[in-house]
């Protein structure tokens, strides 16, 4: 008889077992790592176009004391300015809304400073050039 006493367990070992058995499948599913989420396929890069700054347009105001040349413009909408005596490159520059670098001389498609006093008869061509870097 002691072979069966012996795997014999009395109601309250069996409920002690059961119990412990319960915890121990909670703290394992609390421990057991997650299966994380199934992964997303990335996005194929794309090639967002970038828009292009539109330019302001070239507006002649008029003659003012240090641009008091006379302007023309050609079938294509390009406009040529003729220097005057006493004209200078900043005031030219204000007169077309432009900046310096957005001044081009015709005869060597050369900018000029500024502060330039330009020679009399010298063609000056307003562009919508971005600034140099």
């Amino acid at each position: 008889m002691p072979l069966i006493s012996c795997c014999t367990m009395s109601l309250r070992q069996l409920s002690v077992a059961g119990v412990a058995l319960i915890g121990a499948l909670l703290l394992a599913g609390c421990t057991l790592p997650t299966n994380a989420p199934p992964a997303m396929p990335s996005a194929s890069p794309t090639t967002a176009p970038i828009p292009t700054p539109t330019p302001d347009p070239i507006v002649d105001t008029g003659p003012v004391e240090g641009a008091m040349g006379k302007t023309e413009t050609d079938a294509e909408g390009t406009i040529r300015y003729t220097t005057v005596a006493g004209d200078v490159g900043g005031l030219i520059c204000d007169r077309f809304g432009r900046s310096y670098w957005q001044l081009d001389r015709e005869t060597n498609n050369a900018g000029f400073d500024c502060h330039t006093v330009l020679g009399v008869g010298v063609v000056v061509i307003p562009t919508t050039d971005e600034k140099p870097r």
